[in-house]
């Protein structure tokens, strides 16, 4: 089996981790594993445990035979890795080797002092902070680093494919080691700042020079591998789609040195993880944004509960919104779930792997059929630090009391961080108000704003990306000009890719903003918008003079005269219960025609607000702007209900509508999926000659003056409909 095969088809990674223990040495039991990866879990590429993850951080330990390294002593004389390798060859099993390089015991890093990764008192991290409860975790750019490639050429020679590399991550507040005082020396000429302070531009080269390291330690990563196998492969647990830099993992900086994208999408049972249902599908859209075949992990067990395995509807739920959103599925199996629940533990993967196995041809030369794009920008996650991204007020009233928290940030610091929670919520919010919508997206980078990119859609949406760069802008308002949509919230737009405030006519020209004069105070009760005659008219569910919840924060913006508003900023309030106060003559949401195309403006946290609060008068919002009003071209419009997820895809003479059934019972993890007895699709500018159910779903399929409509139940949790296009 060639290694390349693995790049060019949907993958079914399996990680089956014996918690300490290894692959049985003997090749009768070698082969009977692989069997059971290839028919019972029907996975196609599997993870081998090259060095333990088990406590006590034994990362340093080769569960295979070398003379380079010390040798896991529970192996023996054993080379279990060696001799399944081609086992699981013959079942087409393409194999990588799992290395450690974030978790090392302390004994191991007392040997060798100058690898640890140190904070700024020069301690070492994990003295202070003991991962897991037990160890520490070294540096990449010390001695380590040479320790960490010699280990990763030795686990290539057992004849694996690849190499997946757990860490290393720059942990927060490193690191600080004699190592890195002196690259950071050498590239800057000065030392490193010794504490967080975004006032200093030495702060964001420090952020820079973390991030550049890693990149750095993955290219050499890589080399070690080719050296060994010219076509094997190398990837790590790369950044999600969370704001922010503690532990420097840019998946767009590390892409260019990796062969696969992936990051973790755990589900971890908590209060607030009710609403949040679409964890998968984000983390997978956001990692097929770059370049590179997106991985999404997920875990088979009950979050920090590793030895029960996730419940059914769960586990699928999170496969299949992973393949209808175009990333392959990766899982993790312990050994103890294995062994005491074997067919619950099996059950879940061979149903659903089994599925994407029997239909891998829908996950084949697929391209994305979508036409809008919802961006997300690592350079607002770096540069945005603004004053009016205050802090969160939260208002509930409960037994006759009025209950308020929350305060504005006072130093620089807890101002970027409530920026990033801010972008944070703000792209998560229109994530879930799109998906509700049924719009069809794609998630995709700042760096990708650029014509031929953009030239894939109708309409691109800016989540509060606030630091754009000034071909980035350029590029936006020529897409509006030749008919695209571009829709901005907040302070979108308003500061250059340093975080300088922009002094260009980008806000007047796209948005229709003379002039940004100020906000208003942050408010999460009682403040509203009212609907403008003209917002009448884009939003149906909503009349004139109709009163909207207002963002949690506003700008206050003064129009050109050829904007239009769609609503108005009502008058603080600023108390319960208090009479309502007029509109003010500063828009709440902004239309403006661009040439043939039109910017919309939120004039506040408009994604934040509904993913805070779950306001369905944002749906309708959003409907109206991106569905029913006069300039909207749709892609889908349907009367199914919100939980059911769309996505649409494009093969060579036909269309891929994906069906995702998120209909649960109001708790997660799921225990049932709510079956929709009926629901009508219409797919405007889609002629279609035939349909098809993958799932043998009855369904119906008929001409529109647009289109064509489908109608079909939903009867379980997932469905692929196959349109053959005329």
């Amino acid at each position: 089996m060639s290694a390349s095969s693995w790049r060019n088809r949907p993958l079914r990674m399996v990680r089956f981790d014996h918690v300490g223990g290894m692959l049985p040495a003997d090749p009768q039991a070698l082969e009977a594993h692989a069997r059971q990866v290839a028919d019972e879990m029907c996975a196609n590429f599997e993870w081998v445990m090259a060095s333990p993850g088990a406590a006590p951080g034994l990362g340093y330990l080769a569960n295979f035979q070398t003379d380079r390294f010390e040798v896991n002593p529970a192996i023996g004389t054993s080379d279990p890795i060696r001799t399944y390798v081609p086992l699981a060859h013959a079942h087409q099993i393409t194999v990588f080797a799992y290395l450690n390089l974030h978790w090392y015991s302390y004994a191991f890093a007392d040997k060798h002092p100058d690898w640890e990764q140190r904070l700024p008192s020069g301690e070492g991290y994990g003295r202070v902070h003991p991962l897991y409860g037990d160890g520490t975790t070294l540096c990449i750019n010390s001695g380590w680093r040479d320790f960490a490639f010699g280990m990763i050429e030795e686990a290539m020679k057992t004849g694996i494919d690849g190499v997946f590399l757990d860490g290393p991550v720059v942990f927060p507040g490193c690191c600080y080691c004699a190592a890195c005082r002196d690259r950071f020396r050498a590239r800057h000429g000065a030392d490193p700042p010794l504490q967080e302070d975004w006032g200093d531009p030495r702060w964001q080269a420090f952020v820079r020079f973390r991030e550049n390291s890693m990149a750095e330690f993955l290219a050499g990563a890589r080399a070690s591998v080719r050296r060994v196998n010219p076509e094997g492969g190398v990837f790590c647990n790369a950044g999600n789609w969370h704001y922010g830099d503690r532990v420097a993992r840019n998946p767009w900086v590390l892409e260019e040195h990796q062969d696969l994208t992936g990051a973790e999408a755990f589900f971890h049972l908590r209060r607030e993880a009710v609403p949040h249902v679409l964890d998968s599908a984000q983390a997978a859209k956001f990692l097929r944004a770059g370049r590179n075949p997106a991985v999404v992990f997920t875990h088979h067990c009950l979050g920090v509960w590793h030895y029960v395995g996730m419940p059914d509807l769960e586990m699928k739920r999170a496969f299949y919104q992973v393949a209808a959103c175009g990333a392959s599925n990766w899982l993790a199996v312990f050994r103890p779930a294995w062994e005491r629940q074997a067919e619950k533990t099996i059950r879940t993967v061979r149903e659903s792997y089994g599925f994407l196995r029997d239909h891998e041809e829908l996950y084949t030369g697929v391209s994305s059929a979508a036409r809008t794009a919802l961006v997300h920008s690592q350079t607002t996650s770096l540069a945005y630090v603004s004053p009016r991204a205050t802090a969160r007020v939260e208002v509930h009233e409960q037994d006759l009391l009025m209950h308020v928290k929350g305060r504005a940030a006072t130093d620089t610091n807890a101002l970027k961080r409530a920026c990033e929670l801010l972008c944070t919520d703000e792209f998560a919010g229109f994530f879930y108000c799109l998906t509700r919508s049924h719009v069809p997206f794609d998630v995709i980078r700042d760096v990708d704003l650029q014509p031929e990119p953009l030239a894939r859609y109708d309409t691109v949406v800016l989540p509060n990306i606030a630091c754009l760069d000034a071909p980035w802008r350029a590029a936006l308002l020529a897409f509006a000009r030749a008919g695209g949509t571009v829709l901005g919230s907040f302070e979108t737009g308003q500061f250059e890719a340093s975080g300088a405030v922009t002094a260009d006519d980008f806000l007047r020209a796209l948005f229709g903003i003379e002039a940004v004069e100020g906000s208003m105070a942050p408010a999460a009760a009682e403040e509203y918008l009212e609907i403008s005659p003209a917002g009448a008219a884009v939003f149906p569910d909503l009349a004139a003079g109709e009163l909207v919840p207002r963002f949690r924060a506003a700008l206050l913006v003064r129009p050109t005269p050829t904007a239009e508003p769609l609503a108005y900023l009502m008058e603080p309030i600023g108390q319960v219960y208090s009479p309502l106060r007029p509109r003010t003559a500063y828009p709440g949401i902004l239309e403006h025609r661009v040439g043939r195309g039109r910017g919309v403006f939120f004039a506040g946290t408009f994604g934040e607000s509904y993913h805070s609060f779950g306001f369905l008068e944002y749906e309708q919002l959003l409907a109206g702007v991106l569905l029913r009003s006069p300039a909207a071209s749709p892609q889908i419009l349907t009367d199914a209900p919100a939980t059911v997820q769309m996505e649409l895809w494009r093969q060579p003479g036909r269309l891929l509508l994906h069906l995702v059934n998120n209909s649960g019972d109001m708790r997660r993890p799921f225990a049932r999926i709510l079956p929709v007895p009926e629901l009508r699709i219409e797919l405007p500018g889609v002629r279609a000659s035939r349909a098809t159910s993958v799932q043998g779903t009855p369904l119906v399929l008929a001409p529109t003056d647009t289109g064509c409509a489908l109608r079909l139940a939903l009867p379980g949790q997932y469905e692929v409909v196959v349109l053959e296009l005329a």
